[in-house]
């Protein structure tokens, strides 16, 4: 498993210590400050398009913060459909917390019907400004 997370040359200087893989079992959402969890799916396209997307934007609000993953082995664990809602795929699912709540839980790798790419961008610029308060 961990021969698939991001290489630490990969991320942002900022994010670099940031990252982990983290079993669903030991996420506690109250103990975060500041985190976003996101579903890993090396495999697809649409999820690494987001997940580059997401670390360029989180690396501009240089403020601390966790970012999870979860390996997609765990696709089925009940705490993913808490943290991600009942449809996870791989497409960029992510769950956004601040003090110790949930603040937001978004896909971003598909588009919901009527929705564009500038308006799901948007709506990653809203998380971010919200995470960072």
């Amino acid at each position: 498993m961990e021969a698939e997370l991001p290489k630490r040359s990969s991320l942002p200087s900022s994010l670099s210590d940031s990252v982990s893989y983290v079993v669903p079992s030991q996420i506690c959402v109250a103990d975060y400050k500041r985190a976003v969890v996101f579903y890993w799916a090396p495999w697809s396209g649409p999820a690494m398009v987001v997940w580059r997307e997401l670390l360029t934007k989180l690396a501009m609000i240089e403020l601390p913060l966790q970012i999870p993953l979860i390996h997609y082995d765990y696709w089925t664990d009940p705490i993913c459909i808490t943290l991600f809602g009942p449809y996870i795929g791989g497409w960029g699912e992510t769950c956004w917390i601040r003090n110790g709540e949930i603040i937001g839980k978004e896909v971003f790798g598909r588009c919901a019907p009527g929705q564009t790419y500038d308006e799901r961008l948007t709506r990653m610029d809203e998380l971010v400004k919200e995470l960072s308060l």
